[in-house]
């Protein structure tokens, strides 16, 4: 038995808490880079992206569908909650 299993009263067959997945990560806190320095702050210039949760690489196509599917998902809810 570890010193740490005592500290934390977990037996060794017990998993540790596990890491979220990066199917939960909605990729709300990506962030563009450019290429070419002469498009830096243009959106549509943009080479790729990088979340900052998950630190998954997206290309643009992948970024537009994470956040289609994003808006998507806050419209549902906030109807839900409309219609309660």
């Amino acid at each position: 038995m570890s010193l740490l299993t005592k500290i934390f009263g977990r037996t060794e067959n017990e998993p540790a808490d596990e890491l979220p997945s990066q199917e939960a990560c909605h990729h709300l806190s990506a962030v563009p880079h450019w290429d070419n320095p002469d498009d830096m702050g243009i959106e549509e210039r943009a080479s790729s992206y990088t979340c900052q949760s998950c630190m998954i690489s997206l290309d643009p196509e992948q970024y537009d569908l994470a956040r289609t599917a994003e808006m998507d998902r806050l419209r549902t809810l906030v109807a839900a909650e409309g219609s309660e």
